[in-house]
């Protein structure tokens, strides 16, 4: 029987948190009906292999499973092209993990259409349907291994058809067009694993990220001179894959050049942003992925968090991550890897050599100049009277979220109607930079 963790659960397990795996639940089961013979045993159903054995017209010991357990996002681009065959070839029966088990599926964000992707699904086949032969077959998720694996139930005769069927969904599936290839994508963790949820928010551009002209340099020429590159170096035998690290204070606009970034190539390149999970715990399987999606350019934000200074107690996760990033286990070419960091000193100098951050890009606070055209832009849709140049000289040191709260505030202390003035803003700005630093938990 498989040992997949089911999604069912009773409202007192909701309570609880997730359910345990099908292996454990069904054992507690049986110790609780030896204690309690009206305690009903779960998961006593009928198990896959009987379930194919029944339809089959055999005895369990004789039907032959072929499988195949292709990596996570191949799996699911698999799961997409089986998802058309049980649509279009109507089984003469489909059940989850036994016949006790309703299926499962799973929705993929693929932006302006979701689509619906089988996780734990069997369904039998009737002779010259889905192939010539009658089969059953299942796609799970097997017990501790988030990558489907497909089987293939048959009579021991007629495994050749069933090797040739999941070579061919296999074929489907790398012919067919990623969904993911080439958009602008955030990583989610699912019953399918690691996969991506579509990003379709609002475009940032280039002229709303306030930065000095040497920054957009060294941008572009490691970033969009990479892709540009990209054949040339690898014609070279040179290195097709780059690592930018970007080490700023705080609302300096780290984050909004990022996205910046991602607008410009959206359409040409595929653009991860990676959420704080995958960074710490899956990076590795992240960047094994990249070979279905390069070229590529992957955002990690506050990287520090991972791969921290090892004499500074940090970095637990830090040798995935330097695996992950040379590529030595995932062979992925045409990446570029972005990393944002408050305080660059505390990253660990394993990261820091060429072939994982190649270089390091200042995001500094705005200077005057700076600081005047964000507080322009800030105030372009209110009614005031303020004196921008006064103030921009008024609010050194203070970033771009600064800012933009300051703006807010003077907003806050006044009554509609009421236009924010020069005074009220120099004077919360002096307030502002009076207060105390935030402790680390505030």
């Amino acid at each position: 029987m498989s040992t997949t963790e089911p999604t069912m659960q009773t409202s007192a397990a909701a309570r609880r948190g997730p359910p345990l795996p099908r292996n454990v639940a069904t054992a507690l089961s049986y110790l609780a009906n030896l204690i309690d013979d009206s305690i009903r045993i779960r998961g006593a159903g009928i198990g896959m292999r009987e379930w194919a054995a029944a339809f089959l017209g055999i005895d369990p010991v004789e039907v032959a499973m072929t499988t195949a357990e292709p990596s996570r996002l191949r799996s699911q681009l698999m799961a997409l092209a089986f998802a058309e065959d049980v649509e279009a070839h109507r089984p003469t029966g489909v059940i989850g993990e036994d016949q006790e088990e309703a299926p499962e599926w799973v929705q993929l964000d693929l932006g302006e259409v979701s689509v619906r992707v089988p996780v734990e699904l069997a369904a039998s086949f009737s002779a010259g349907t889905l192939i010539l032969p009658p089969c059953v077959v299942q796609v799970t998720v097997p017990y501790n291994n988030a990558c489907l694996s497909f089987r293939v139930f048959t009579h021991p005769d007629h495994v050749s058809a069933a090797e040739a069927y999941l070579d061919a969904l296999r074929e489907r599936s790398r012919s067919r067009a990623n969904p993911f290839k080439n958009r602008t994508l955030e990583t989610v963790t699912t019953q399918l694993g690691l996969t991506f949820k579509v990003l379709t928010s609002a475009a940032t551009h280039r002229d709303e990220v306030v930065l000095p002209d040497r920054t957009w340099e060294l941008l572009d020429r490691n970033v969009h001179g990479l892709f540009r590159s990209h054949e040339r170096l690898r014609a070279a035998g040179l290195a097709t894959n780059r690592g930018v690290l970007l080490a700023g204070p705080p609302g300096t606009g780290k984050t909004a050049l990022c996205r910046a970034l991602a607008h410009e190539l959206a359409g040409q390149v595929t653009v991860i942003f990676c959420d704080a999970a995958t960074v710490k715990f899956a990076v590795r399987d992240l960047y094994k992925e990249l070979s279905h999606l390069a070229p590529a350019l992957v955002v990690m934000e506050d990287v520090d968090l991972v791969v921290g200074d090892r004499s500074q107690g940090g970095g637990s996760s830090l040798l995935d991550f330097l695996v992950a990033l040379d590529g030595a286990m995932s062979d992925h070419t045409g990446v570029v890897t972005i990393a944002t960091t408050n305080d660059p000193r505390s990253i660990d100098a394993a990261a820091k050599r060429s072939a994982r951050f190649d270089v390091l890009i200042e995001v500094p606070p705005p200077d005057q100049d700076g600081r005047a055209r964000i507080l322009q832009r800030y105030l372009a849709g209110l009614d005031h009277g303020v004196d921008v140049d006064r103030l921009a000289a008024a609010t050194a040191g203070l970033s771009g979220a600064d800012l933009r709260e300051l703006v807010s505030d003077g907003v806050l202390h006044t009554d509609e109607g009421e236009p924010v003035s020069t005074a009220l803003l120099v004077r919360l700005a002096v307030e502002r930079r009076q207060r105390p630093v935030p402790g680390l938990y505030l």
